[in-house]
């Protein structure tokens, strides 16, 4: 689990920047759609390596947002980006992540249970 928040560390300017970014009405709907694609699909049961692989399994999971994330802000507007990159560095100051880390988890654990009760159901 420590992995998994070191990577989000370093990624966490630019995911915060997206999350802002999608709430922003001058983004484009396909930026919106993909980025909940890209989440969802690690939230997924199903994968492209399935999670039983010892170590491959776990790293479609973690390449899928990094990933994500730098391809969308691409697509971004010019002001939509600069917008959006103020604001997550006012939430990173003001301790922000804290909750983002706090949602995060609880997003885990609520998936988690999910999974397993379509796994006891199914």
């Amino acid at each position: 689990m420590r992995r998994v928040f070191g990577l989000l560390k370093v990624f966490r300017r630019d995911l915060i920047m997206m999350i802002i970014a999608a709430s922003n009405k001058r983004t484009p709907p396909k930026v919106r759609i993909l980025l909940l694609l890209a989440c969802l699909y690690v939230l997924s049961p199903v994968d492209i390596l399935p999670d039983a692989l010892p170590f491959a399994g776990v790293v479609d999971d973690m390449l899928i947002i990094p990933a994500a994330v730098y391809g969308l802000k691409q697509m971004l507007p010019k002001t939509v980006e600069e917008t959006s990159e103020q604001k997550a560095e006012k939430v990173i100051k003001r301790g922000g992540v804290i909750a983002l880390v706090a949602a995060l988890i609880v997003l885990f654990w609520v998936s988690l249970i999910f999974f397993a009760f379509y796994k006891l159901v199914f």
